[in-house]
């Protein structure tokens, strides 16, 4: 099998004996031309969409890295936070044991209700 069976095929034998030679249309070969041109068209126009598809490619893994980051510094700040808010529950705790036990108890609040209260207040604060 031939590696141009369009240009076999329009090829046409011309000449006398000596000059015999075979020849193709004009009008075949712009063809083949045009259908060329065509197709190196569409090769740059795929290779400028694979360029542009790799260049996505590397912004997404980018912004996945940068976003992994991200993850990783917001679980340390939320950690950090946490052990913040465990401190502050042990401080609010002995606070509320020092008003009601404490030696100034009874200077600070006066109104057993008040003191009961207050140390409600930090209770229920403490469950939200």
């Amino acid at each position: 099998m031939s590696d141009t069976p369009r240009t076999d095929s329009a090829s046409f034998w011309d000449g006398d004996e000596l000059t015999y030679s075979e020849k193709v249309s004009a009008n075949e070969c712009r063809q083949l031309e045009r259908e060329l041109n065509a197709a190196n068209e569409r090769i740059k126009q795929l290779e400028s969409d694979s360029y542009k598809s790799t260049q996505k490619i590397q912004r997404l893994e980018g912004w996945n890295t940068q976003n992994c980051a991200d993850k990783v510094n917001l679980m340390e700040t939320i950690r950090h936070r946490e052990s913040w808010i465990e401190r502050l529950i042990e401080a609010g705790d002995i606070l509320a044991r020092y008003a009601e036990n404490g030696p100034y108890s009874k200077f600070q609040l006066n109104q057993s209700d008040e003191k009961k209260v207050r140390i409600e207040n930090w209770e229920s604060a403490k469950k939200r």
